[in-house]
């Protein structure tokens, strides 16, 4: 019975190293892919040019309010876009509806 234990127990150990191991490769390779990733979205960040903030092409975002319902001064200026530039950022067209503001 003892070496019937002794076996069962190093049958089970092996197999608990065993898939530890399956889970470290996973895990390794996961974490190496994720760094190649990070690097990739990074170089692609880099590549783009970057605008003013308000201007045509630059990143369109809602401005936080400074609590006064007014936009949040950007760089020094009043406004936070150009004049010539809607503010839709705040809205994100949904397909649901039919009308043209259904749903946002």
């Amino acid at each position: 019975m003892d070496k019937a234990e002794a076996a069962m127990k190093k049958v089970v150990l092996d197999c608990q190293v065993g898939q530890y191991d399956k889970y470290r490769e996973t895990l390794e390779a996961a974490i190496t892919k994720r760094k190649d990733d990070l690097k990739k979205i990074k170089e692609l960040l880099d590549a783009q040019e970057v605008k003013a903030v308000g201007t045509a092409g630059a990143r369109c975002e809602k401005a936080m309010s400074n609590g006064t319902m007014r936009p949040r001064k950007a760089l020094g200026r009043e406004t936070v876009c150009d004049e010539t530039l809607c503010c839709g950022a705040s809205r994100v067209w949904m397909a649901s509806g039919t009308t043209a503001d259904a749903a946002w």
